[in-house]
Formats: structure tokens, sequence, C-alpha cells
């Protein structure tokens, strides 16, 4: 079973914080600036395409990660393209 979790932790792109007597807590290992900054690379990229639904099928973690710090994607385009 941990090993299961521990593949699936890798998978998901989680960097496990434990702290003796606590339990474990799982943490992205992105910032919000440097999801802010992977958008803007990826909108200077693909000159200016960030839609949902490509980003999600090309760049699934980055939506991940983005979804993670902010309420949805356009938001975060929006935060990132100010």
């Amino acid at each position: 079973m941990a090993g299961a979790v521990n593949c699936a932790i890798r998978r998901a792109d989680l960097a496990p914080r434990s702290t003796k007597g606590e339990m474990d807590v799982e943490e992205p290992i992105a910032s919000p600036d440097s999801v802010l900054d992977e958008i803007r690379a990826l909108c200077a990229q693909n000159g200016g395409t960030l839609n949902k639904k490509h980003v999600k099928k090309h760049y699934p973690e980055l939506l991940r990660r983005a979804l993670y710090y902010f309420p949805s994607w356009d938001h975060a385009v929006a935060k990132a393209t100010q």
C-alpha cells in the first residue's frame, strides 16, 4: 500500500513535507509565481494560444498546478498576462 501511495505522489508531482508527530502533508513543488512564469512562457512559445483544452491535452501538469493556486484556468491566465 505504501508503495502505491509513493508512486501516486511522484506521479502527481507532490513533495512530502512531514514533521515528527504530525501527519504527512503533500504540497505541490511549484509556487504560484513559477506557474505564472510557465504560463507566460507558453504564451510566448505558442503565439498567445492558451486555450484550456489545448493546455489540458499537451500540458496537463501545468493546468493541474494552475488550478491548485487559482480558482480557474482563466484566472491564472489573466494574472499571468496582466
